[in-house]
């Protein structure tokens, strides 16, 4: 056969066994981050409050140019109602689980109790719902429960600090639970919250009758943010000492520690697996001395983390969310869609997408190392090849139309290196391949005969 013939064969040959080589060759893993897809330029103020749907469907906001909410669009970022009927900047919002009610609660500005009121709306229509007044520092925070029967926060400052629960429906009063208590985390079953006072431990407290379950310490200074996983079987806890502990909520077990604050964290949200966990950091260093308390900023730390809590490090690559100071972060409940706000009034919404990327395989690269020898052949070649691994073997020889010609191996082999003989006295000369399989990868070898 002349050789030109035999490399159009050849070749033609390589084309047709192209599919398979390249499903088996590559090792293709799915890695995911968050991309940008848009923004909204709220007023020319900062982001007071923000909040994405939990179906990722809209985004409601408020900021401290005027007193009232904004609903867009998560996808087209366009404006498609406002809600009036705060009197001041509007600094707490949350979504029932359903998406069809928002809660929300005005800034108590130097001392003006007008604005400490919790209000309910409809986001289809924008009407009000219901409304209740709190105590005069007002609402610091809004969560409700998973099944949006209830709704918590936490209420007060100064020397006045307590949780309370009220019925999603209507905000009539389940309970109020007292004890200088700070922040509030429900359970996602709505039969505990987790909260912290002005000191190092973190409480369990029982919705139904108010009293403490448990607590536990862990951290230096005071509790400053605390979070239920979604299925209620960790606790996140950040403190004044810049970490954050990753805990069994049920004895207060620290499983994990996440590092690398340099101010205490905040805004601590698991995702739907509870493999992920986001924190802000809030920009703000607390030094207690003997006498008192001193404040410092620390703006290089307003930025959004993501961790592995696996791993216990940062999950990479990080959110990009500018140079902005972030105010506020929101997820929808899949992590399908996340939101910021910043001090500048930007609102930057992003995807959570899946990247491709092929892995080297070295199984694989250990098959191509096959080789035989004498390669050109008179009649009889040994053909060798390895692998890093046991399993079913399969070694097929083709002509060069794609005909099997024998079947050398057909067997589960050990790890290590192999070796078969081929006895071809029998057929012509020509261009042969042998087909190498371990499991679902597989390589190619050209085999000339003489």
């Amino acid at each position: 056969m002349k050789p030109k013939k035999i490399l159009k064969i050849y070749i033609f040959f390589l084309m047709l066994f192209s599919a398979f080589l390249f499903g088996c060759e590559k090792d293709v893993a799915q890695t995911y981050s968050f991309k940008q897809v848009g923004t909204i330029q709220g007023p020319a103020e900062s982001i007071a409050s923000i909040a994405v749907s939990p179906d990722g469907r809209m985004i409601a906001y408020g900021t401290y140019a005027d007193n009232l909410i904004r609903i867009a669009d998560a996808g087209t970022f366009q404006e498609i109602r406002t809600l009036a009927g705060h009197i001041q900047p509007v600094t707490g919002l949350a979504f029932s689980p359903n998406s069809n009610i928002l809660a929300s609660t005005g800034t108590v500005f130097l001392g003006d109790p007008r604005d400490g009121v919790v209000r309910l709306w409809n986001i289809a229509t924008g009407a009000e719902l219901a409304s209740v007044e709190t105590a005069p520092a007002g609402i610091s925070q809004l969560a409700f429960s998973q099944d949006g029967s209830m709704l918590a926060g936490a209420e007060g400052g100064g020397g006045s600090l307590q949780v309370r629960i009220w019925n999603a429906n209507n905000l009539s009063e389940i309970r109020t639970i007292s004890g200088m208590f700070r922040m509030v985390a429900l359970s996602p079953d709505g039969s505990r919250i987790a909260t912290g006072k002005r000191d190092d431990q973190v409480y369990i407290m029982d919705v139904t009758t108010g009293n403490q379950i448990t607590s536990f310490g862990g951290h230096t200074g005071w509790i400053e943010s605390v979070a239920f996983s979604q299925n209620g079987q960790v606790l996140a806890t950040g403190g004044e000492d810049r970490l954050i502990n990753i805990r069994n909520p049920q004895n207060g077990q620290i499983t994990g520690t996440l590092t690398g604050h340099t101010s205490y964290p905040d805004f601590l949200e698991f995702n739907p697996d509870g493999s992920l966990l986001s924190s802000v950091g809030s920009g703000t260093n607390i030094t207690r001395t003997g006498g008192g308390i001193s404040f410092s900023l620390s703006s290089e730390d307003k930025l959004l983390r993501i961790w592995d809590l696996e791993a216990e490090t940062e999950f990479l690559p990080r959110v990009n969310t500018g140079t902005d100071v972030i105010n506020g972060v929101s997820f929808s409940e899949d992590w399908s869609v996340l939101v910021t706000g910043s001090e500048s009034g930007l609102i930057r919404i992003f995807h959570w997408e899946a990247e491709s990327s092929v892995l080297p395989d070295p199984v694989l690269t250990a098959l191509k190392s096959i080789r035989n020898h004498p390669n050109p052949f008179p009649g009889i070649t040994t053909i060798e090849y390895q692998l890093l691994e046991p399993g079913k073997v399969s070694l097929i020889i083709y002509d060069y139309l794609g005909q099997p010609v024998t079947n050398l191996v057909n067997e589960v082999q050990p790890q290590g290196r192999h070796q078969v003989e081929w006895n071809a006295d029998e057929l012509p000369s020509g261009l042969y391949f042998g087909r190498l399989t371990i499991g679902q990868r597989a390589v190619v070898h050209k085999i000339l005969k003489n």
